[in-house]
């Protein structure tokens, strides 16, 4: 089981779980800053569009459960509309 890491632990240690510090992530020169952005940019779209994709089939999955729980409510009420005939027509 991977381990959880708390914010309260990244900042109490000495090595960053999260990678190296901002300040130090990122070359000094604006060519080499210009790469680092348009490859940050480039790898946030790549991490959208899975994102997205993700969100389209949970959410089909989510319409069809929700259609198949609409269904089985109307079957309750048909099989309790026939209990209370059933009953009605017993006293």
């Amino acid at each position: 089981m991977p381990r959880i890491y708390t914010l309260n632990d990244v900042g109490n240690s000495n090595s960053s779980k999260l990678g190296s510090p901002p300040s130090n992530r990122y070359p000094p020169s604006r060519l080499e800053l210009e790469e680092q952005l348009k490859k940050d940019r480039e790898k946030f779209i790549r991490s959208a569009k899975q994102l997205i994709a993700k969100y389209h089939a949970l959410d089909k999955k989510n319409k069809c459960m929700q259609s198949a729980l609409d269904a089985s409510h109307e079957e309750n009420k048909s099989i309790q509309n026939d209990l209370d005939r059933s009953y009605e027509e017993n006293e």
